[in-house]
């Protein structure tokens, strides 16, 4: 009986934090680069790792799952954007006491030109970004449950301008039973208070996901996002370890409003490669009709 009451308390959570969500106007909110998606695995397979994610890239998609990684280690993750925005980071798990301690740093940055407002000449050259700080803490609470929470330090910078936000993360795992675990997260409650200028606002997000294990060489999940900057989404993904060594992963990612972007729009796939303690990953985004496809690689290693 104890795991159901569990099961029913994640879906109780999730439905009084969304129904508390005020929703803004799309593209309103500021912080977007709380919405990317941190490492290669994960957007190999759609997104889907709210209940998925295990190491220390969980920091992002759920902070509980930093309770399952339960060692020290540190991934790097690289992605060309769209037309010349870069995005770039670095997580990293160690045990501590009783849990696991998270430490994340996010930059979305691109160069920028500075001119002449009538001649239109150049003046300069400067760097535009979105940055975050992420410091996460999570443990095992009981057979089968973990709890995380993560603090947020939000810096924004355009020119001279410049903004800022706090902010929390809170997320639960329970398994119910070897092969199956639920996830929960709600993202990105702002606390109104900027180190580096204005206040920025935040969207919010609640994740709700669940993962699937049917024997140790394949998992597959699936996670139902209610930001309140846009519609709701569905991710959903799936890896298959060959030999211990080789992974292949292939997702997508389904926006309920409507898509411009063409069909191949939301499909994801990669591959990842663990050779002791290391391990490579890669992912590919294709963005449909605009022509451009995103790539995505990512370094990890256990010290």
């Amino acid at each position: 009986m104890k795991r159901y009451f569990y099961s029913l308390a994640l879906i109780f959570l999730a439905g009084i934090f969304h129904a508390g969500i005020e929703a803004k106007d799309p593209g309103s909110a500021g912080g977007q680069v709380l919405g990317i998606g941190a490492d290669a695995r994960a957007a190999a397979m759609g997104e889907s790792s709210c209940a998925a994610a295990d190491d220390a890239n969980a920091l992002y998609w759920n902070p509980a799952g930093l309770a399952l990684a339960g060692r020290r280690e540190v991934f790097l993750t690289h992605m060309n954007r769209l037309v010349d925005v870069r995005f770039l980071n670095t997580a990293l798990s160690f045990p501590w006491r009783t849990g696991v301690l998270g430490l994340g740093v996010f930059s979305l940055y691109t160069r920028d030109t500075r001119r002449e407002a009538l001649t239109g000449n150049v003046l300069g050259h400067f760097m535009d970004y979105n940055n975050y700080l992420v410091l996460s803490y999570a443990k095992r609470i009981k057979s089968g449950f973990h709890a995380g929470i993560s603090m947020k330090f939000i810096s924004n910078r355009l020119d001279d301008y410049k903004s800022g936000n706090t902010a929390i993360d809170a997320g639960m795992l329970y398994s119910l039973n070897e092969k199956i675990r639920l996830g929960l997260n709600v993202q990105n409650r702002a606390l109104k208070i900027s180190l580096t200028g204005e206040e920025e606002t935040l969207f919010r997000n609640i994740k709700a996901g669940i993962a699937f294990f049917p024997d140790e060489r394949m998992t597959a999940a699936l996670d139902v996002n209610f930001p309140d900057d846009s519609a709701a989404s569905l991710s959903i993904g799936g890896e298959y370890r060959i030999w211990k060594i080789l992974a292949l992963r292939a997702g997508y990612r389904h926006e309920t409003e409507d898509n411009l972007l063409g069909s191949l729009y939301g499909f994801s796939a990669g591959f990842g490669i663990r050779f002791g303690r290391y391990q490579i990953d890669y992912a590919f985004t294709p963005y449909g009709d605009l022509g451009y496809t995103t790539h995505r690689a990512g370094f990890g290693m256990q010290f």
